[in-house]
């Protein structure tokens, strides 16, 4: 949800994703809208497009999770905690051609060469710079330390603002 690439350019951040979030942190009027978001179905190019509608009220933790949520400044400037989970680039591509076979139903030799022209390049060139932006860096793997510190960041947060 937000996010659209336009052909090998900067990211461009969906105007009503970061509207939302704002209304969701408080950071914005007591206006509660009705939010229009594209979802995209890989397995039914039939549901390509299903308009969905969310009413949207204040939280107290919001937690935005992707792959370039780190690069846009004002998206940064909204986040207490900012993390970059990093994973292994051997992983990365196995756990794709793994989902892309499954669930796609693509042969493996278009999955590797989209992987090498497109996928990889691009990763190094938009989400790969955005590490330097985290507070935290942590592994994909199971990392029970990096777990806790989050949890116990997200619990001071919340004690802050009942106190």
């Amino acid at each position: 949800l937000g996010f659209a690439w336009y052909m090998q350019q900067k990211l461009a951040l969906d105007p009503y994703f970061l509207t939302t979030l704002g209304i969701l942190a408080g950071l914005m009027n007591n206006i509660v809208p009705v939010i229009l978001a594209a979802v995209w179905y890989h397995q039914d190019p039939s549901k390509k497009n299903k308009i969905l509608y969310f009413a949207v009220y204040r939280v107290r933790v919001i937690l935005v999770e992707g792959i370039l949520v780190l690069q846009d400044e004002r998206l940064r400037d909204m986040m207490d905690i900012k993390i970059y989970v990093e994973a292994d680039a051997d992983e990365r591509i196995l756990r794709r051609a793994l989902r892309d076979m499954e669930e796609r139903g693509r042969d493996l030799r278009g999955i590797i060469d989209q992987y090498l022209t497109t996928v990889k390049p691009m990763h190094y060139l938009y989400v790969e710079p955005t590490r330097a932006k985290a507070d935290i860096v942590i592994n994909s793997g199971r990392n029970d330390v990096a777990f806790d510190m989050v949890r116990a960041k997200i619990l001071q947060l919340l004690s802050e603002e009942d106190g």
